[in-house]
């Protein structure tokens, strides 16, 4: 299978066609009160990557540039991240299911936290997205286990 997330650019565009899949499945995934907020929150976030991979200037200065390899997010170690989110991505799309999904929003959040490390701003609001997402995630199953 040839290799689709080969950059950032990509990677924030695959990035916002799983928070629309979380959005078009929250009905079944979450609580009442978390989704009825969730759909625009996702709207606005994934409209915001989508604008990040089509003009992501703010990552070709040689200040952001130093920025990310010092993150691990240019060279060798963005390949290794990016196909391990490649990996996570094509298992859920191959098996789908909560803990597939669970698995590539995890792996996405993390490279999302490095590139908002390593550039202020810069895929945060995507990634507390994310995170809460997860975080509703283990909640319900808490809930489920009692």
């Amino acid at each position: 299978m040839p290799v689709r997330v080969k950059n950032v650019n990509r990677f924030l565009f695959e990035m916002a066609r799983l928070l629309d899949i979380v959005s078009t499945c929250r009905e079944v995934l979450f609580r009442a009160p978390f989704r009825d907020n969730l759909a625009p929150a996702i709207e606005e976030a994934t409209g915001r990557l989508r604008q990040l991979a089509n003009n992501n200037d703010s990552m070709r200065s040689q200040e952001a540039r130093r920025k990310l390899h010092a993150a691990g997010l240019v060279g060798p170690q963005l390949k290794l991240k990016l196909e391990s989110f490649e990996s996570a991505l094509v298992a859920f799309e191959a098996e789908a299911g909560e803990n597939r999904l669970r698995e590539v929003l995890d792996v996405g959040g993390t490279i999302l936290g490095s590139l908002a490390g390593a550039i202020p701003g810069f895929g945060s609001f995507a990634q507390e997205l994310v995170e809460f997402i997860l975080k509703e995630f283990k909640k319900r199953w808490r809930i489920w286990r009692k």
